[in-house]
């Protein structure tokens, strides 16, 4: 596998799971949703002054599930799932669709170039 087919097999899936991302979230019943978080009846996880500043574990204020928790899912179902939000992901969906493909390209090329490294095929074999 090529520098170019190692990219186009990343993009390709990084394209596939950003379109199925964006078909989701632009799609989705927000009141289910919000039914559904608000029945999971989640912790109190609310933002603590020290969050975001306390980075290590012995130092914690929080719940040990708040320190792992950065973004706290109780309040999604009026602070994420929104009418604004969904939106605004849809107005940026081709500038977001091109930033995945952009960072999967490069990934690509990266991954192929250090499985790959220049004067090398596959097979272990120098090219000349």
């Amino acid at each position: 596998m090529g520098l170019g087919a190692a990219e186009a097999a990343v993009q390709q899936i990084a394209s596939s799971a950003v379109d199925s991302a964006l078909r989701v979230v632009t799609t989705c019943d927000l009141q289910l949703l919000c039914e559904i978080m608000t029945g999971m009846e989640l912790p109190d996880n609310s933002l603590s002054p020290t969050r975001g500043v306390v980075k290590d574990k012995a130092t914690w204020v929080g719940s040990k599930a708040d320190f792992f928790n950065p973004l706290p899912m109780n309040h999604w179902s009026s602070s994420v799932f929104t009418h604004a939000n969904v939106a605004e992901i849809r107005d940026c969906a081709d500038d977001i669709r091109a930033e995945v493909d952009s960072r999967a390209r490069r990934t690509g090329a990266a991954a192929a170039a250090a499985h790959w490294p220049a004067g090398r095929r596959r097979g272990g074999r120098t090219s000349r």
